[in-house]
């Protein structure tokens, strides 16, 4: 039987995603804990992250004759950076790279977007069907693609910017978003296709996320203990305080320099 695993992760914790990218990619730690568990290690994935991105709804799929809750259950207790959250039995044929679509959600502080009412304008610019090789690494595929949608929302400092697209190339959205960064900061609205040529400048991995992947006729079903949640949660936590503790130390920090400076 084939199962289909919805899952997420902190992609600051391992190595990369891919096998055999470092010491401790998550497919590497994934197939490991299938071995363990008595099943196939053989995982295919809906998307490679890039080392240092997140997730909260990538997807694998592997072949078992176990229950899929106790899988679902052994993954959740053997690995404390990711969380098994979902699942749905799909047929032999499926492929988790061939969905509907993707979202990601990349997030930045207000004072990376100073200019607020520029930030629509000009990431509505990337909508549609264009050649994105200015805005991604080049690893010969077609870089032709189709972002369906941008949505751009706030909590409390933070702007959160949602890309929706059937597929995405590698690196496409962190360079937009540098793109974007750069005019902003400029106070400009700029043609983002007026160069076929690499925009030089790469955002941040970490406030990257992969926040669902979609597939037609496709219901994936819960499946994940309490107590899973509750350790996963504790885990969030202490990285949010660890966030605003770095808050702290920059600020005051840059309050320091800026004295000497004078």
């Amino acid at each position: 039987m084939r199962i289909a695993i919805k899952f997420g992760y902190l992609g600051w914790d391992y190595s990369g995603f891919q096998a055999g990218n470092g010491e401790n990619s998550i497919e590497d730690t994934i197939s490991e804990s299938l071995v363990r568990i008595g099943t196939s290690s053989e995982i295919h994935s809906a998307a490679r992250t890039d080392r240092g991105v997140s997730a909260l709804s990538n997807v694998l799929t592997v072949e078992t004759d176990l229950p899929a809750p106790r899988i679902m259950g052994s993954l959740n207790s053997m690995i404390d950076s990711m969380v098994f959250h979902s699942w749905s039995p799909v047929a032999e044929s499926f492929n988790p790279r061939h969905c509907e679509n993707k979202t990601y959600r990349y997030m930045l502080q207000q004072d990376d977007l100073p200019n607020r009412e520029l930030i629509l304008p000009q990431l509505r610019l990337f909508l549609g069907t264009h050649d994105f090789s200015a805005y991604s690494r080049r690893d010969g595929r077609n870089p032709v693609r189709t972002i369906e949608s941008i949505e751009l929302s706030e909590d409390g400092g933070t702007f959160m910017i949602d890309f929706t697209a059937r597929s995405f190339l590698w690196n496409q959205i962190r360079t937009i978003i540098a793109f974007v960064v750069e005019s902003n900061a400029a106070g400009e609205i700029r043609d983002p296709f007026s160069s076929t040529d690499r925009f030089p400048k790469i955002a941040a991995a970490a406030p990257l996320i992969l926040m669902d992947v979609r597939y037609p006729d496709i219901t994936f079903s819960p499946c994940v203990g309490r107590s899973k949640l509750a350790a996963f949660s504790k885990k969030l936590n202490e990285i949010r305080f660890r966030g605003w503790v770095s808050q702290q130390l920059t600020r005051g920090i840059t309050g320091i320099t800026s004295n000497i400076r004078k």
